[in-house]
């Protein structure tokens, strides 16, 4: 059953298309890799919306919006992950 209203639902549908984005054996074709991270960072965004407290859900959308090139987006993401949970070192290493 989907559940569009359930911010896990959608962290795991980014994780998921960034997998498929990362696989390497074999190779996806660029253009598969490249909508893969645009699902990614869809999916990512809308739990960003419906958990906006979330550190798993910062982080993610961060990493997402880095593997898709948008560095400056980033950004605000990886800071909100390390404001939200300051033990956890890969906000700031990213």
């Amino acid at each position: 059953k989907l559940e569009p209203a359930n911010a896990n639902f959608w962290l795991g549908m980014g994780l998921a298309a960034q997998a498929q984005a990362a696989q390497t054996r074999p190779r996806p074709p660029a253009a598969t890799v490249k909508k893969a991270r645009e699902t990614a960072v869809s999916a990512l965004a809308q739990a960003a919306r419906l958990a906006p407290e979330s550190y798993a859900v910062r982080e993610a959308y961060g990493e997402a919006l880095f593997d898709a090139g948008r560095v400056r987006d980033s950004v605000p993401q990886f800071e909100k992950a390390a404001q939200l949970d300051p033990k956890q070192f890969s906000p700031r290493f990213n």
